[in-house]
């Protein structure tokens, strides 16, 4: 209900001010509650809503089918489809995507409640999830690979990355794995990603960030919006499966992203083209 609930705070807001508002670069689930749903109908009813544009075409079928499965007013505003604002991170952090081969690759720690919350997946424990992330970092080692352990900067997120690291499982890994500091913007969470060869996370926007600083992702699926940018991005075999995936064949998808790094870059351009036109659509329609 959060998101939501601040969707329509926007629009109350935006309707008292008479101020022209954009929704852009959303992502919409495929099952919504019936109270979030009327929630977010009435800001499709606003007149001061000028712009949607959602962040892929599962999106775009999702918000369709909730006005209709929900009886939902259909806003007069077309939906647009642009790639997620994130693909711009270099130009927008003036970060080099063309990066140098470090062999440091960063792993994505994220806690498992997270993943049970908001995720299609049965619920996986933490002792699970630690030995899941040990496995990774091992293999990563013995396959030449430096393994950095990072967070998007999420309190719980942080606080999983510290009994992770005092778990036995570690004890074997000790000085031979990195720990990022915990970012406190996203510039900072940015500059961490770039400094990697690629990642391998359950974080959408980790493989997003990494893809447009010249990383290779390698996901870990747990929810809808991971499969919609792999298929944006051509790359559906780095997608692995589960919460808990098979180590050996993540850090081989890994390999085998790295020697085609080259041509997804070129992909990443593209794309972080198409971002800034669909920014730009968004904000030429309120100004």
């Amino acid at each position: 209900m959060n998101f939501p609930v601040k969707l329509a705070e926007l629009g109350t807001q935006a309707g008292a001010r008479q101020i022209p508002m954009a929704i852009h670069g959303v992502g919409v689930a495929k099952n919504w509650r019936r109270r979030a749903a009327v929630l977010f109908s009435d800001l499709l009813d606003s007149s001061q809503l000028m712009s949607i544009c959602v962040r892929d075409t599962a999106s775009r079928d999702n918000l369709e089918r909730l006005v209709k499965d929900h009886g939902l007013r259909r806003s007069t505003v077309d939906i647009r489809v642009a790639p997620d604002p994130a693909f711009m991170a270099a130009e927008t952090f003036g970060l080099n995507a063309a990066g140098n081969e470090t062999g440091r690759i960063g792993l994505g720690v994220t806690h498992p409640a997270a993943l049970h919350a908001h995720g299609d997946y049965a619920r996986v424990s933490e002792r699970d999830a630690i030995l899941s992330l040990a496995e990774l970092a091992s293999n990563l080692i013995a396959c030449g690979f430096c393994p950095v352990l990072f967070t998007n900067g999420a309190f719980e997120d942080e606080a999983f990355l510290a009994k992770a690291l005092n778990a036995t499982a570690f004890e074997a890994l000790e000085g031979r794995v990195e720990v990022a500091p915990a970012p406190t913007s996203p510039r900072m969470l940015a500059q961490s990603i770039a400094g990697f060869d690629g990642v391998i996370a359950h974080r959408l926007h980790a493989n997003i960030l990494s893809y447009a600083l010249g990383g290779v992702p390698v996901g870990l699926a747990w929810d809808a919006k991971m499969h919609g940018f792999f298929g944006l991005i051509g790359e559906t075999g780095l997608l692995q499966q589960g919460a808990s995936p098979d180590a050996s064949r993540a850090v081989k998808s890994l390999q085998d992203g790295l020697k085609r790094r080259t041509d997804m870059r070129q992909r990443a351009r593209e794309l972080s083209q198409a971002a800034r036109s669909g920014v730009l659509e968004s904000l030429n329609s309120v100004c």
